[in-house]
Protein backbone atom coordinates (compact mmCIF):
# COMPACT_ATOMS: atom_id res chain seq x y z
CA UNK A 1 0.00 0.00 0.00
CA UNK A 2 1.79 3.19 -0.98
CA UNK A 3 -0.16 5.52 1.53
CA UNK A 4 -3.52 4.84 3.59
CA UNK A 5 -5.62 6.87 6.26
CA UNK A 6 -6.73 5.83 9.47
CA UNK A 7 -9.50 7.24 11.03
CA UNK A 8 -10.23 7.21 14.62
CA UNK A 9 -13.96 6.83 14.81
CA UNK A 10 -13.86 6.97 18.94
CA UNK A 11 -12.24 10.25 18.43
CA UNK A 12 -14.99 11.67 16.26
CA UNK A 13 -17.49 10.23 18.74
CA UNK A 14 -15.54 12.62 21.46
CA UNK A 15 -15.85 15.46 19.72
CA UNK A 16 -19.63 15.22 18.57
CA UNK A 17 -20.07 14.72 22.73
CA UNK A 18 -18.16 17.37 23.15
CA UNK A 19 -20.24 19.65 20.53
CA UNK A 20 -23.21 18.75 22.23
CA UNK A 21 -22.34 19.66 25.69
CA UNK A 22 -21.20 23.09 24.11
CA UNK A 23 -23.99 23.68 22.53
CA UNK A 24 -27.71 25.27 24.12
CA UNK A 25 -29.66 22.32 26.03
CA UNK A 26 -32.35 22.27 23.31
CA UNK A 27 -30.42 22.37 20.30
CA UNK A 28 -29.57 19.36 17.80
CA UNK A 29 -26.33 18.69 15.65
CA UNK A 30 -26.96 18.65 12.57
CA UNK A 31 -23.85 16.12 11.67
CA UNK A 32 -22.22 17.33 8.01
CA UNK A 33 -20.43 14.36 6.23
CA UNK A 34 -20.36 16.04 2.62
CA UNK A 35 -17.49 15.02 0.43
CA UNK A 36 -17.16 12.02 2.40
CA UNK A 37 -16.46 13.17 5.48
CA UNK A 38 -14.00 15.69 4.24
CA UNK A 39 -12.34 12.12 3.49
CA UNK A 40 -12.70 10.63 7.09
CA UNK A 41 -15.40 8.44 4.94
CA UNK A 42 -19.03 9.32 5.07
CA UNK A 43 -20.44 6.05 5.87
CA UNK A 44 -18.99 4.98 8.73
CA UNK A 45 -18.70 8.08 10.29
CA UNK A 46 -22.48 8.89 9.69
CA UNK A 47 -22.66 5.26 11.45
CA UNK A 48 -20.42 5.74 14.76
CA UNK A 49 -22.31 9.62 15.40
CA UNK A 50 -25.60 7.51 14.98
CA UNK A 51 -24.29 5.07 17.75
CA UNK A 52 -23.97 8.17 19.71
CA UNK A 53 -27.41 9.66 18.69
CA UNK A 54 -27.01 11.76 16.44
CA UNK A 55 -30.02 11.95 14.03
CA UNK A 56 -29.19 14.17 11.33
CA UNK A 57 -26.53 14.80 9.08
CA UNK A 58 -25.89 17.32 5.70
CA UNK A 59 -24.63 16.22 2.52
CA UNK A 60 -24.25 18.32 -0.31
CA UNK A 61 -25.82 16.71 -3.19
CA UNK A 62 -28.58 14.05 -3.74
CA UNK A 63 -25.68 11.32 -4.92
CA UNK A 64 -23.97 11.70 -1.13
CA UNK A 65 -27.54 10.97 0.77
CA UNK A 66 -28.10 8.16 -2.15
CA UNK A 67 -24.97 6.62 -0.66
CA UNK A 68 -26.11 7.42 3.13
CA UNK A 69 -29.62 5.49 2.59
CA UNK A 70 -28.14 2.79 0.90
CA UNK A 71 -25.48 1.84 3.51
CA UNK A 72 -28.97 2.16 6.15
CA UNK A 73 -28.55 5.45 7.64
CA UNK A 74 -31.81 6.55 8.55
CA UNK A 75 -32.25 9.49 10.37
CA UNK A 76 -32.98 13.06 8.39
CA UNK A 77 -30.40 13.88 5.78
CA UNK A 78 -29.99 17.25 4.42
CA UNK A 79 -29.14 18.15 0.90
CA UNK A 80 -27.55 21.73 1.48
CA UNK A 81 -27.10 21.92 -2.25
CA UNK A 82 -30.62 20.97 -3.00
CA UNK A 83 -31.44 18.96 -6.07
CA UNK A 84 -30.93 19.23 -9.42
CA UNK A 85 -34.26 19.61 -11.76
CA UNK A 86 -35.34 15.82 -12.22
CA UNK A 87 -34.59 14.25 -9.24
CA UNK A 88 -37.29 15.52 -7.25
CA UNK A 89 -38.73 12.30 -7.77
CA UNK A 90 -35.96 10.41 -6.24
CA UNK A 91 -35.05 12.71 -3.32
CA UNK A 92 -38.49 12.40 -2.53
CA UNK A 93 -38.68 8.31 -2.36
CA UNK A 94 -35.19 8.53 -0.28
CA UNK A 95 -36.95 10.91 2.07
CA UNK A 96 -34.31 13.91 1.61
CA UNK A 97 -34.71 17.10 2.79
CA UNK A 98 -33.63 19.48 0.23
CA UNK A 99 -32.10 23.59 1.78
CA UNK A 100 -34.30 25.08 -0.72
CA UNK A 101 -32.33 28.22 -2.30
CA UNK A 102 -34.21 29.21 -4.99
CA UNK A 103 -37.71 30.04 -5.83
CA UNK A 104 -37.56 27.72 -8.58
CA UNK A 105 -36.31 24.95 -6.61
CA UNK A 106 -38.99 25.28 -4.26
CA UNK A 107 -41.47 25.13 -6.76
CA UNK A 108 -40.59 21.93 -8.55
CA UNK A 109 -40.26 20.27 -4.71
CA UNK A 110 -43.72 21.61 -4.28
CA UNK A 111 -45.23 20.05 -7.63
CA UNK A 112 -43.23 16.89 -6.64
CA UNK A 113 -44.81 16.94 -3.03
CA UNK A 114 -48.85 18.05 -5.63
CA UNK A 115 -48.25 15.13 -7.36
CA UNK A 116 -47.45 12.34 -4.37
CA UNK A 117 -50.01 13.40 -2.25
CA UNK A 118 -47.93 14.64 0.34
CA UNK A 119 -46.27 17.47 1.99
CA UNK A 120 -42.36 17.34 1.32
CA UNK A 121 -40.14 18.47 3.91
CA UNK A 122 -37.59 21.46 2.92
CA UNK A 123 -35.41 23.99 5.07
CA UNK A 124 -34.92 27.42 3.40
CA UNK A 125 -32.17 28.73 3.15
CA UNK A 126 -31.68 32.51 2.70
CA UNK A 127 -29.18 34.85 1.63
CA UNK A 128 -28.32 37.26 4.46
CA UNK A 129 -24.65 38.67 3.04
CA UNK A 130 -23.09 35.88 2.24
CA UNK A 131 -24.01 36.71 -1.73
CA UNK A 132 -23.80 33.00 -2.80
CA UNK A 133 -26.57 30.82 -2.52
CA UNK A 134 -29.93 31.78 -0.64
CA UNK A 135 -33.69 33.14 -0.97
CA UNK A 136 -33.84 36.99 -0.49
CA UNK A 137 -34.07 37.98 3.70
CA UNK A 138 -37.58 38.87 2.55
CA UNK A 139 -40.23 38.21 4.69
CA UNK A 140 -43.47 39.03 2.29
CA UNK A 141 -42.17 37.46 -0.89
CA UNK A 142 -41.09 34.33 0.80
CA UNK A 143 -44.87 34.10 2.63
CA UNK A 144 -46.09 34.81 -0.79
CA UNK A 145 -44.09 32.15 -2.23
CA UNK A 146 -45.20 29.59 0.33
CA UNK A 147 -48.54 30.72 -0.25
CA UNK A 148 -48.62 29.75 -4.16
CA UNK A 149 -47.44 26.03 -3.51
CA UNK A 150 -48.75 24.39 -0.59
CA UNK A 151 -47.35 20.77 -1.58
CA UNK A 152 -44.13 22.05 1.45
CA UNK A 153 -43.38 21.17 4.69
CA UNK A 154 -40.42 23.94 6.08
CA UNK A 155 -38.55 21.83 8.87
CA UNK A 156 -35.99 24.86 9.33
CA UNK A 157 -34.78 27.98 7.96
CA UNK A 158 -31.06 28.76 8.21
CA UNK A 159 -28.89 31.58 6.65
CA UNK A 160 -24.71 31.04 5.75
CA UNK A 161 -22.29 33.51 8.10
CA UNK A 162 -19.57 34.33 5.58
CA UNK A 163 -17.10 35.68 8.57
CA UNK A 164 -18.00 32.71 11.04
CA UNK A 165 -14.69 32.92 13.05
CA UNK A 166 -15.76 36.56 13.63
CA UNK A 167 -18.81 35.75 15.07
CA UNK A 168 -19.11 39.14 17.01
CA UNK A 169 -17.69 41.41 14.10
CA UNK A 170 -19.49 43.77 11.98
CA UNK A 171 -20.51 41.15 8.71
CA UNK A 172 -22.00 38.63 10.98
CA UNK A 173 -23.62 40.98 13.44
CA UNK A 174 -25.00 42.48 10.34
CA UNK A 175 -26.18 38.84 9.00
CA UNK A 176 -27.50 37.78 12.02
CA UNK A 177 -29.43 41.09 12.55
CA UNK A 178 -31.30 40.46 9.09
CA UNK A 179 -31.65 37.07 9.68
CA UNK A 180 -33.54 36.98 13.23
CA UNK A 181 -35.68 39.94 11.98
CA UNK A 182 -36.78 37.67 9.03
CA UNK A 183 -37.17 34.78 11.53
CA UNK A 184 -39.71 37.00 13.99
CA UNK A 185 -41.15 38.77 10.47
CA UNK A 186 -42.39 35.02 9.60
CA UNK A 187 -43.41 34.02 13.33
CA UNK A 188 -45.51 36.66 13.40
CA UNK A 189 -47.40 35.41 9.97
CA UNK A 190 -47.46 32.21 11.91
CA UNK A 191 -44.90 30.61 9.99
CA UNK A 192 -42.68 29.57 12.81
CA UNK A 193 -40.33 26.09 11.39
CA UNK A 194 -39.21 23.68 14.30
CA UNK A 195 -35.81 24.01 13.02
CA UNK A 196 -33.71 27.69 13.24
CA UNK A 197 -30.14 26.78 12.23
CA UNK A 198 -26.91 29.53 11.38
CA UNK A 199 -23.86 28.45 13.14
CA UNK A 200 -21.09 26.18 12.26
CA UNK A 201 -18.22 24.59 14.01
CA UNK A 202 -16.54 28.34 14.57
CA UNK A 203 -19.88 29.46 16.36
CA UNK A 204 -19.90 26.61 18.64
CA UNK A 205 -16.37 27.25 19.34
CA UNK A 206 -16.74 30.95 19.83
CA UNK A 207 -20.46 32.09 19.07
CA UNK A 208 -23.86 32.77 20.66
CA UNK A 209 -25.99 29.38 19.73
CA UNK A 210 -28.57 30.89 22.12
CA UNK A 211 -30.70 32.10 19.14
CA UNK A 212 -31.01 28.86 17.34
CA UNK A 213 -31.74 25.26 17.97
CA UNK A 214 -29.63 23.57 14.99
CA UNK A 215 -25.99 23.78 14.78
CA UNK A 216 -24.24 22.76 11.18
CA UNK A 217 -20.82 20.91 12.24
CA UNK A 218 -18.60 19.69 10.27
CA UNK A 219 -14.52 20.80 10.62
CA UNK A 220 -14.95 20.08 14.50
CA UNK A 221 -16.11 16.46 14.22
CA UNK A 222 -13.17 15.47 12.63
CA UNK A 223 -10.81 17.56 15.34
CA UNK A 224 -10.28 21.20 14.30
CA UNK A 225 -11.65 24.42 14.46
CA UNK A 226 -10.63 27.95 12.56
CA UNK A 227 -8.89 30.15 15.07
CA UNK A 228 -10.84 33.24 15.73
CA UNK A 229 -9.41 36.32 14.27
CA UNK A 230 -9.01 38.00 17.87
CA UNK A 231 -7.53 34.88 19.02
CA UNK A 232 -10.35 34.26 21.62
CA UNK A 233 -9.53 30.64 23.14
CA UNK A 234 -12.37 27.67 21.67
CA UNK A 235 -14.77 26.34 24.24
CA UNK A 236 -14.53 23.21 22.39
CA UNK A 237 -11.69 20.60 23.06
CA UNK A 238 -11.24 18.57 20.31
CA UNK A 239 -8.79 15.86 18.87
CA UNK A 240 -8.24 15.55 15.41
CA UNK A 241 -9.51 12.01 14.59
CA UNK A 242 -7.26 11.28 10.99
CA UNK A 243 -3.55 9.77 10.62
CA UNK A 244 -2.41 9.88 7.05
CA UNK A 245 1.12 7.72 6.49
CA UNK A 246 3.18 6.39 3.76
CA UNK A 247 5.47 4.22 2.69
CA UNK A 248 9.13 5.31 2.13
CA UNK A 249 10.42 3.89 -1.78
CA UNK A 250 14.38 4.62 -1.30
CA UNK A 251 16.81 6.22 0.79
CA UNK A 252 19.66 7.80 -1.00
CA UNK A 253 22.93 9.82 -0.71
CA UNK A 254 23.41 13.07 -2.85
CA UNK A 255 26.29 14.45 -3.52
CA UNK A 256 26.56 18.55 -3.08
CA UNK A 257 25.46 20.42 -5.87
CA UNK A 258 22.93 17.51 -6.88
CA UNK A 259 19.68 19.29 -8.11
CA UNK A 260 16.44 17.41 -6.84
CA UNK A 261 13.00 16.67 -8.20
CA UNK A 262 11.21 18.77 -11.26
CA UNK A 263 13.08 21.82 -12.13
CA UNK A 264 16.02 21.27 -10.16
CA UNK A 265 14.76 23.77 -7.86
CA UNK A 266 16.38 22.50 -4.75
CA UNK A 267 20.18 22.09 -4.67
CA UNK A 268 22.29 20.22 -1.90
CA UNK A 269 24.20 22.50 -0.38
CA UNK A 270 26.35 19.36 1.14
CA UNK A 271 26.10 15.92 1.18
CA UNK A 272 22.53 14.45 1.64
CA UNK A 273 20.60 11.28 2.91
CA UNK A 274 17.76 11.67 0.63
CA UNK A 275 14.40 9.43 1.28
CA UNK A 276 11.67 9.01 -1.46
CA UNK A 277 8.29 8.58 0.10
CA UNK A 278 5.12 7.05 -1.89
CA UNK A 279 2.67 10.15 -1.83
CA UNK A 280 2.56 13.14 -3.89
CA UNK A 281 -0.17 15.27 -5.10
CA UNK A 282 -2.14 12.95 -7.13
CA UNK A 283 -2.56 11.28 -3.15
CA UNK A 284 -3.87 14.91 -2.02
CA UNK A 285 0.09 15.75 -0.60
CA UNK A 286 -0.33 19.46 -1.90
CA UNK A 287 2.40 20.80 -4.40
CA UNK A 288 2.42 23.68 -2.67
CA UNK A 289 4.05 21.97 0.46
CA UNK A 290 7.05 21.89 -1.98
CA UNK A 291 10.46 23.28 -0.02
CA UNK A 292 7.98 24.11 2.84
CA UNK A 293 5.98 20.40 4.28
CA UNK A 294 7.35 18.48 7.08
CA UNK A 295 6.76 14.41 7.89
CA UNK A 296 7.80 12.89 10.95
CA UNK A 297 9.73 9.81 10.55
CA UNK A 298 11.03 8.01 13.45
CA UNK A 299 9.69 10.41 16.11
CA UNK A 300 11.13 13.55 14.19
CA UNK A 301 10.03 15.87 11.53
CA UNK A 302 12.33 16.12 8.15
CA UNK A 303 11.90 18.73 5.69
CA UNK A 304 10.42 18.43 2.37
CA UNK A 305 12.84 18.97 -0.43
CA UNK A 306 12.57 19.95 -3.63
CA UNK A 307 9.27 19.48 -5.56
CA UNK A 308 6.01 17.51 -4.92
CA UNK A 309 5.57 15.50 -7.74
CA UNK A 310 2.50 13.51 -8.48
CA UNK A 311 3.43 10.22 -7.02
CA UNK A 312 6.80 11.18 -5.13
CA UNK A 313 7.21 13.58 -2.60
CA UNK A 314 11.53 13.82 -1.31
CA UNK A 315 12.34 13.79 2.20
CA UNK A 316 16.04 15.14 3.91
CA UNK A 317 16.57 12.45 5.96
CA UNK A 318 20.49 13.58 6.40
CA UNK A 319 20.31 13.71 10.23
CA UNK A 320 19.32 10.46 11.06
CA UNK A 321 21.09 7.58 8.94
CA UNK A 322 19.26 4.74 10.29
CA UNK A 323 15.84 5.79 8.35
CA UNK A 324 15.28 3.09 5.86
CA UNK A 325 12.64 1.67 3.43
CA UNK A 326 11.43 -0.41 6.01
CA UNK A 327 10.11 3.30 7.73
CA UNK A 328 6.90 5.25 7.40
CA UNK A 329 6.50 8.52 7.05
CA UNK A 330 3.48 10.40 8.81
CA UNK A 331 2.21 12.82 6.48
CA UNK A 332 -0.61 14.26 9.16
CA UNK A 333 -0.78 12.96 12.68
CA UNK A 334 1.81 12.56 15.66
CA UNK A 335 3.88 15.82 15.24
CA UNK A 336 2.07 17.11 12.25
CA UNK A 337 -1.84 18.48 11.75
CA UNK A 338 -4.20 19.49 9.03
CA UNK A 339 -4.30 23.07 10.47
CA UNK A 340 0.03 23.10 10.42
CA UNK A 341 -0.26 22.09 6.66
CA UNK A 342 -3.20 24.64 5.50
CA UNK A 343 -0.44 27.62 7.22
CA UNK A 344 1.90 26.16 4.56
CA UNK A 345 -0.22 25.90 1.75
CA UNK A 346 -2.03 29.65 2.60
CA UNK A 347 -5.40 27.59 2.48
CA UNK A 348 -8.00 25.57 5.74
CA UNK A 349 -7.34 22.20 6.66
CA UNK A 350 -10.73 21.56 5.49
CA UNK A 351 -8.83 21.49 1.82
CA UNK A 352 -5.65 19.68 3.28
CA UNK A 353 -8.16 16.80 4.56
CA UNK A 354 -10.72 17.11 1.89
CA UNK A 355 -7.88 16.32 -0.97
CA UNK A 356 -6.92 13.40 0.24
CA UNK A 357 -7.21 11.12 -2.86
CA UNK A 358 -9.63 7.69 -2.65
CA UNK A 359 -6.32 5.95 -3.67
CA UNK A 360 -5.41 6.10 0.11
CA UNK A 361 -6.89 3.29 1.83
CA UNK A 362 -8.88 4.48 4.59
CA UNK A 363 -8.84 1.74 7.99
CA UNK A 364 -11.11 2.37 11.02
CA UNK A 365 -10.37 1.97 14.96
Amino acid sequence: MRNYVRVDLGRIAANYRAIQAACPERSEVLAVVKDDAYGHGAIPVAHALAAQGCRRFAVASLEEAAALREAGICGEIVALGGFFAGQEREAAELEITPAIHTAEALERWSKQGVELGRKLPCHLKFDTGMTRLGLPADAAATLELLAQNTGLEVRGIATHLASSEDFHGAHSSEQLQRFFDLRDSLAASGLQPPFVHYGNSAAVAYGDLSQGNLVRCGLALYGYVNPAPGGEPSRLDLQPALEWRCNILAVREVPAGARLGYGGGFVAPTTMRIAALSVGYGDGYSRALSDKGMVVVQGRKRPVVGKVSMDITLIDATSNPAVSSADEAILIGDGVTAAELALLCDTIPYEILSRISPRAERRYA
